[in-house]
């Protein structure tokens, strides 16, 4: 389905990065986001799916695209901390992340969105508690520091909050794939639209 979005404005093969944890999201909101973006001549990568001439997604150097990503999308869920590879990429985006905000177009967006769970679990990592990064098995201790810095940073992100069984996901993920595509074509003018900082759920429109 297209969603009317103009195509010339789509150059990179990947413009947009999205993080997720297969387990909760991937068969459900990642799944029909990246069918929307791909749709409309988005270039979207996610871990898990197909590409071009069936090649698998599974393997990819997903340090570069990040790095040379416009857009990233963060889907942090129940069992996101479960994951060292979402904890990884999570690292590797607020690396490389641009202040929010900005105006410098060469500065890549991130959109974190919390899925079924509450910002504070990630800032907060109640120790003992499944969003503690100290009791993820693989890792060093340095590795759980930065997992954990960077899980607390992109809180302070703006974004938005899904409650899968409150809200209409696709009126949703439309909302968040018109924020998407107005950040690919002109990144300094999307943030406006997302929230910062507390908890807060937008009504969609």
């Amino acid at each position: 389905m297209e969603i009317g979005i103009s195509r010339e404005c789509w150059r990179a093969p990947h413009d947009v990065f999205i993080c997720h944890c297969g387990e909760d999201t991937k068969h459900n909101v990642v799944s029909v986001l990246r069918g929307m973006l791909v749709s409309n001549g988005i270039g979207c990568f996610a871990v898990g799916f197909q590409v071009q001439d069936g090649e698998s997604e599974l393997k990819p150097d997903t340090k570069k695209i990040i790095k040379n990503s416009k857009v990233r999308v963060v889907f942090l869920s129940p069992n996101f901390v479960h994951s060292k590879e979402c904890l990884e990429e999570v690292v590797q985006i607020m690396d490389t992340n641009g202040t929010s905000g900005t105006s410098d177009q060469s500065k890549p967006t991130t959109i974190p969105i919390f899925y079924d769970v509450d910002p504070s679990v990630f800032r907060l990592q109640a120790k003992g508690s499944a969003y503690d990064v100290q009791t993820v098995q693989e890792g060093t201790d340095q590795e759980r520091e930065e997992w954990s810095k960077a899980l607390k940073s992109i809180c302070d992100l703006k974004g938005k909050l899904c409650r899968s069984s409150k809200e209409y996901l696709w009126e949703f993920l439309h909302h968040i794939f018109k924020r998407v595509a107005e950040c690919v074509m002109d990144i300094g003018s999307c943030n406006d639209h997302l929230i910062s900082g507390v908890p807060y759920k937008e009504k969609i429109d």
